[in-house]
Formats: C-alpha cells, sequence, structure tokens
C-alpha cells in the first residue's frame, strides 16, 4: 500500500479489494491469526481512499468485521486487531447511509463495541479505546447531538428575534414618553427684558 500513489489505486480498486477480501476469509473471531495482522492494518490505511471503501461496500466486506467484532471473543482476540477492525468499521460510514443505519440497526453489534470501549479502558488501552469510541460517536450518539445542535440554534435564533421586537417596543415606548415631556411654554417679557427672555428660551429647549 505504501508504494502504490492514489491514481493506481483508484485504477485498481475492485481488483485491490478482490484481493482483501479473499484474505479475510482467514478472520476467525475466536482464534487470533497473526498473519491477518498486515492484512487489517493495510486495509485500514486503503479504506480511506473512497473508491477502495466502495469497492469494499460493494464486495460485501463488511459482514465479515460485523461478525468478527459482534459474535467474538475479545480473549481469545487481538488488540490491534479489533482495533482495525472498529476503524475500518467506522471509516464506512461516513458519507454512507446505508451503512450507518444498518450498523445502527444491529444492536448486538453495538452492545458488543460498548463492551469493547469498557475493556479498553479497564486495559487502559487508548487506540482501541478511540477506535471503539469513534463507532459509538458515529452510530449511537452524532445524529442526535446534530438535531440537538441545530435546536439550540432554532432557540437562539427565536430568542434573538423576540429581543429584537422587545427593543423595537422599548425604543417606541421611550419616544412616546419624550413626547409627552415636550410641552409648549410662553414667556411674558416687556421689550427691555428681552435678551434675559431669550436666555430663559434657550434654556427651556
Amino acid at each position: 500500500a505504501e508504494i502504490m500513489d492514489e491514481q493506481e489505486v483508484n485504477d485498481n480498486s475492485s481488483e485491490i479489494t478482490s484481493i482483501f477480501i479473499d484474505q479475510l476469509k482467514q478472520l476467525n473471531q475466536n482464534e487470533y491469526n497473526p498473519n491477518l495482522d498486515n492484512t487489517l492494518s493495510s486495509l485500514n490505511a486503503l479504506i480511506q481512499h473512497e473508491q477502495i471503501k466502495n469497492e469494499f461496500i460493494k464486495q460485501n466486506g463488511l459482514e465479515k468485521f460485523i461478525t468478527f467484532i459482534r459474535d467474538g471473543d475479545p480473549s481469545k482476540q487481538s488488540s490491534k486487531q479489533l482495533e482495525d477492525a472498529l476503524k475500518i468499521l467506522w471509516s464506512c460510514t461516513f458519507n454512507n447511509p446505508e451503512v450507518l443505519n444498518k450498523l445502527k440497526q444491529d444492536q448486538n453489534l453495538m452492545t458488543h463495541v460498548n463492551h469493547l470501549l469498557e475493556i479498553s479502558r479497564q486495559n487502559k488501552d487508548t487506540t482501541l479505546e478511540k477506535a471503539a469510541e469513534g463507532l459509538i460517536w458515529k452510530v449511537e450518539k452524532e445524529e442526535k447531538f446534530i438535531e440537538e445542535q441545530i435546536a439550540e440554534a432554532e432557540k437562539k435564533k427565536r430568542k434573538t428575534q423576540e429581543t429584537g421586537i422587545e427593543e423595537e417596543e422599548e425604543e417606541e415606548e421611550e419616544e412616546e414618553k419624550e413626547e409627552e415631556q415636550k410641552y409648549d411654554f410662553m414667556i411674558s417679557y416687556s421689550w427691555a427684558d428681552i435678551d434675559l427672555a431669550h436666555r430663559i428660551s434657550k434654556y427651556l429647549t
């Protein structure tokens, strides 16, 4: 994977994916196979390419990892392989509502992923923890978070509009008060006191 450029990967995505799908037939959820360490690690890197990801989903590669995580015994599995499997599933959820819904509907799978999260925290396995957290966030929490953010934004928008209306009403009330405070006045004066009368008038206005 390291010596191929992106163009080569995209041009040969179907063939490359087929090789990995074939190798994944050796993946056993209850038996650690060290020969698959590099396979899963390389696939995790390649799955970041949109073409490979789409081919992987098209060739039903998801099922192998869903079974591996959902039905496996963590005590008999490799932490690194579990981490790669979680990351691969996580990557496949991006820009793919069908995959996301598929994982959401598989309650046994997500229960097991949450269990893996607990185990990773107990063992202080931070990389496995992050992989489990990422998938859980995407499948179980992100949609609710977005809905809450939209609701909060709408709430702030309404509040701003209401505040704006209140401010306009307050300004109108202030203007009305100012109008009420204005009054006409008349000063009686003799021609001899005309300068003083003008000074009083200016002071009052």
